[in-house]
């Protein structure tokens, strides 16, 4: 399941990064490299995505341990 799909029950700190993001893309867009700076935040707090040369976040998942 994408995570991305379901934001409203992420918890706090996952949140809070996403919506930083998510207010980014809305005013600047996200570039390859804002993507690779997302994806570093969402790993420090156990969560992982996808994205492609079009600097589109997809499949957010957990990590699995």
């Amino acid at each position: 399941m994408d995570l991305f799909e379901d934001y409203e029950n992420l918890p706090k700190a996952v949140s809070k990064v996403y919506w930083k993001y998510n207010y980014l893309a809305a005013s600047d867009g996200l570039t390859y490299d804002t993507c690779a700076d997302y994806l570093a935040e969402m790993n420090a707090l156990g969560y992982t995505f996808e994205y492609g040369l079009d600097a589109e976040p997809f499949n957010l998942t957990l990590i699995k341990t």
